[in-house]
């Protein structure tokens, strides 16, 4: 089911199902700013990662001495979340697992994601709560896509990412199964930008705590521009899947992918953040949208599109 939030700026929808963003429209000229999923690059919009982010260590985890499959960037997204309060600006989902999730992760907890509308802003807050009796542990990101270039106006090589402040980020060096090895490599970003086009993907880049307040995708031609807001994240990814760029994820997380030599316990993962009963843990991802550029407007969008 969607849900539908505006104000006079900015019309988004939000598929209860994994609480996921599926649409984030300029209401001045109904321009499309979120990637609306295509089964044949990438079918998803914009999915919660939690308990983990990343790729796990074949696949598993160790929780309570036993071995766990737990997918890819979790199974918070795979599963309906109930809506607990809504408004023309505002809705609050939460998920509390079923049988089937507390199989792969015996923990008890309420994950709730709320979704602000402010000015041309959108904010998305995670919140986790542990309802159980013991402590538990998570990793929790957003992995929002975005069209390439913002506006859908011109090319990916009119677009950079731009960081709002200067930056000599490194990176974590991979395997290839999307693990990471533990080292680090300087990303080089000339004036602090990234090229969107000319070789930058397809590739993800994971970003250990950059000084930045927001990372935008910005078009140099009309400049239009979506800005993720992540003040406080530990690591930011940057991904697509294409050469050509149809798309780019901006991805502030409070997680990584295992190590590549990982013991496979979720005590000892990387980057794992820890509760205690009854304590809470929220973080805020900001999305921005530019007022009108130079574009025309596209016309005989809608809400409707590709399907996960």
């Amino acid at each position: 089911m969607l849900e539908i939030l505006y104000n006079d700026y900015i019309a988004a929808a939000v598929n209860t199902m994994g609480a996921e963003l599926w649409s984030l429209k300029r209401r001045e000229d109904d321009r499309e700013f979120l990637w609306q999923g295509d089964k044949e690059i990438w079918p998803r919009r914009a999915p919660i990662l939690f308990p983990v982010t990343g790729a796990l260590k074949e696949g598993k985890i160790r929780i309570a001495g036993k071995d766990r499959q737990i997918p890819m960037h979790g199974f918070a997204r795979d599963y309906e979340h109930e809506v607990i309060s809504a408004d023309a600006e505002h809705l609050r989902l939460r998920f509390t697992g079923n049988e089937t999730t507390e199989e792969i992760y015996p923990y008890h907890y309420e994950l709730e994601i709320t979704y602000q509308l402010a000015g041309r802003r959108l904010d998305q807050t995670a919140l986790v709560r542990n309802t159980g009796s013991e402590t538990m542990y998570f990793s929790i990101g957003f992995h929002t896509g975005f069209f390439c270039p913002p506006g859908r106006t011109g090319s990916a090589s009119d677009c950079v990412l731009r960081f709002a402040d200067a930056e000599n980020p490194l990176c974590y060096d991979k395997t290839n199964d999307g693990l990471i090895t533990g080292t680090k490599s300087p990303l080089h970003a000339a004036e602090n930008r990234i090229p969107a086009a000319g070789g930058t993907f397809p590739d993800t880049l994971i970003l250990d705590h950059p000084k930045s307040s927001y990372m935008e995708l910005f078009n140099t031609v009309t400049h239009e521009y979506v800005r993720v807001h992540m003040k406080a994240f530990p690591y930011l990814l940057v991904w697509s899947n294409r050469a050509d760029v149809p798309f780019v994820c901006i991805e502030p997380w409070y997680g990584l992918p295992d190590l590549f030599n990982a013991d496979g316990s979720i005590e000892k993962k990387t980057a794992i953040l820890a509760l205690s009963p009854g304590e809470t843990f929220t973080c805020t991802q900001g999305i921005e949208i530019s007022p009108p550029g130079k574009a025309e407007k596209l016309r005989g969008e809608s809400f409707a599109g590709a399907v996960k």
